[in-house]
């Protein structure tokens, strides 16, 4: 989650990767490196960098989460070679007080995430594995298949 307030709320989906390699991609060079996902289904011409950062201290519950910060490929510079760098084309996003309304509805399972959830070269096994680090019965979602009907 990068933004949430009265306006609405913007983040990334970390779970899908892409076919588009960075090199499709106009970014500055320095940036070739990076993995790239998809990012959500809104703005999917638009590109967000985020930088692991040991140097960011949040707290749990605050949006990006800590040590990780937002990069602006425009303007920032090569990030130190201790960072890792995530590429994300697109977003996901959801209207003023949507998301607020569908978590009341339970809809999403609303978690604390890791740093290096971020940057897992296995991000299509990345939903299974947060929740396995969940306490019950939130855990028992990882034992879910693929796809239900088919079980």
């Amino acid at each position: 989650m990068l933004q949430h307030d009265e306006e609405g709320s913007a983040g990334v989906v970390v779970n899908r990767s892409s076919d588009i390699s960075s090199l499709d991609l106009d970014i500055p060079g320095w940036a070739l490196a990076a993995r790239v996902r998809d990012g959500g289904p809104v703005a999917t011409n638009s590109i967000l960098a985020l930088a692991e950062d040991p140097d960011v201290v949040r707290l749990p519950d605050e949006l990006g989460g800590p040590g990780v910060r937002l990069v602006d490929l425009e303007k920032d510079d090569e990030p130190d070679s201790s960072e890792r760098l995530q590429i994300f084309v697109g977003y996901a996003g959801w209207g003023a007080g949507q998301l607020v309304s569908e978590i009341s509805r339970d809809d999403w399972h609303v978690v604390t995430g890791q740093p290096h959830d971020l940057f897992s070269p296995e991000p299509e096994v990345l939903w299974s594995q947060v929740l396995r680090r969940q306490p019950d019965p939130t855990r028992l979602w990882s034992t879910l298949p693929e796809l239900p009907a088919t079980n």
